[in-house]
């Protein structure tokens, strides 16, 4: 029988703001290896608006990090050519949109390289999977979440490609480049990246995803990406043309947009969603000084204290109400966790009732991964629900409905921060429905485990 690993002590290289760490333990026995990767800390030092560390621009937002930084995982499909020569057709035609499920697609940690040719031009570039044979074929999805979309930011797909690509962002084709990527020998990822703008129009707030059809030829293979939003707004109200200041050239800005003689940008100054004369109005009532150009926050929305008040798991799933219990989820302790382990052989709908101190309005909401989601990456939620209501007479009110995971990624013990759009009513009770997991456990396909570090509610309390 295969004995389990007697893991040494790791080695550990510290993460910095742009590079991810590592942790390497080594089996005593047979000499194995098994990394661990830090994340980046993301705590830039902005010099003049670049890190002085990094060279990150201040402006610059990594939606999607590339592999050579932070690697990742993507859900995939793998597929040889037919016999007759011809390319296999998509598993699904919805494959690359959001809503697809890919509960059944395995994990592949990237970049993936060919095995035998990372000696040429990859050799410098970091890979993290083997890509076998030729003449063969990936599907790929990496999800993400974007609080709101800005229509005056630039996104920038970078990549590195061998060989043809096809890259769509929610179901709609961004990219088609056939070949390969023109990387130098000994070249790094800055050298050898290609890159393409993604209109605005592709994205939205709320999930997305980034799917990559690539076509392995023969040779060399070798794919890697990142996402990229670069801003431009000056944050000045009214700052249309992004110069800084309210004059003539920003009316002129909101009248030709009007008339359809420019793209949308910063034009919609009152914010409702329409570009018109009030638009115009808004801006030389700025000018004249008769408005001010940016309103803050009356309260600032802060964390929210909470009490597990009730739950609900199927008859044949297991909670341990001590070291893993449902308590767990808000005890304030994000190295513990809410663990279910339900035993059935399918998922079932879980649910957590809540209440707050008081009642407030919720604003965003933040999800905390387990401790050991790298190693059980099925775990995380992939579908959830959370509801509100003022008193347990009243039905429960529908406050946020996300599938496909909403871009959360596999990383032990990490935060991820989601908004609440258009909620103005507060409310004092309330529930966290997952209606979804990742799949069946990799240490036993017929049980389905749910777990979550710590749920945060933020919001403004009301008085």
């Amino acid at each position: 029988n295969e004995q389990p690993h007697s893991w040494l002590l790791p080695e550990t290289t510290q993460p910095t703001c742009g590079v991810h760490g590592t942790q390497v333990s080594k089996c005593a026995e047979c000499n194995a290896l098994n990394y661990y990767y830090i994340p980046p800390t993301d705590n830039h030092t902005y010099v003049n608006g670049v890190c002085s560390a990094c060279g990150k621009a201040e402006n610059v937002t990594i939606l999607l990090d590339n592999g050579q930084v932070n690697p990742y995982r993507v859900k995939y499909q793998f597929r040889y050519r037919n016999d007759d020569q011809t390319w296999p057709d998509a598993p699904d035609e919805s494959w690359n949109t959001p809503n697809f499920d890919d509960t059944q697609w395995n994990y592949l940690t990237m970049p993936t390289a060919s095995v035998g040719h990372t000696g040429g031009p990859y050799t410098s570039l970091m890979y993290n999977s083997h890509w076998y044979g030729e003449y063969n074929c990936y599907w790929m999805r990496r999800p993400f979440h974007l609080d709101r979309v800005d229509p005056t930011a630039t996104y920038t797909l970078r990549y590195v490609h061998d060989d043809n690509l096809w890259v769509y962002v929610n179901g709609q084709e961004v990219l088609h480049a056939d070949g390969w990527s023109n990387l130098p020998n000994n070249g790094t990822w800055e050298t050898g990246l290609e890159e393409t703008v993604i209109p605005a129009s592709a994205f939205r707030a709320g999930d997305n995803v980034l799917a990559i059809y690539i076509q392995q030829n023969w040779g060399g293979a070798y794919f890697d990406c990142e996402l990229r939003a670069e801003t431009t707004s000056t944050g000045v109200r009214g700052d249309v043309t992004g110069d800084g200041k309210v004059d003539i050239a920003d009316v002129n800005a909101v009248i030709n947009m009007m008339l359809g003689k420019a793209s949308p940008t910063a034009s919609d100054v009152t914010g409702d969603g329409e570009v018109d004369i009030a638009d115009v109005n808004a801006v030389i009532n700025i000018m004249l000084g008769k408005t001010t150009p940016v309103t803050p926050p009356e309260v600032d929305p802060t964390p929210q204290t909470l009490t597990a008040i009730g739950y609900n798991i199927p008859h044949n799933a297991l909670d341990n109400e001590g070291s893993e219990g449902y308590a767990k989820l808000v005890d304030g302790d994000r190295t513990t966790k809410w663990c279910v382990e339900n035993r059935s052989g399918a998922w079932e709908t879980i649910w957590i009732d809540l209440k707050s101190n008081v009642a407030f309005k919720p604003t965003s909401y933040i999800l905390t991964t387990g401790n050991d989601t790298q190693m059980c990456p099925t775990r995380n939620p992939r579908g959830w629900k959370i509801y509100g209501r003022n008193n347990e007479n009243e039905s429960w009110t529908e406050l946020a409905h996300v599938t496909s995971g909403g871009g959360m990624g596999y990383d032990n013990t990490t935060d991820y921060t989601f908004e609440f759009n258009g909620i103005t009513k507060a409310y004092q009770y309330y529930r966290f429905e997952v209606i979804k997991n990742g799949g069946s456990d990799h240490w036993n396909s017929s049980y389905y485990v749910f777990q979550l570090g710590e749920l945060t509610l933020v919001g403004v309390p009301v008085q």
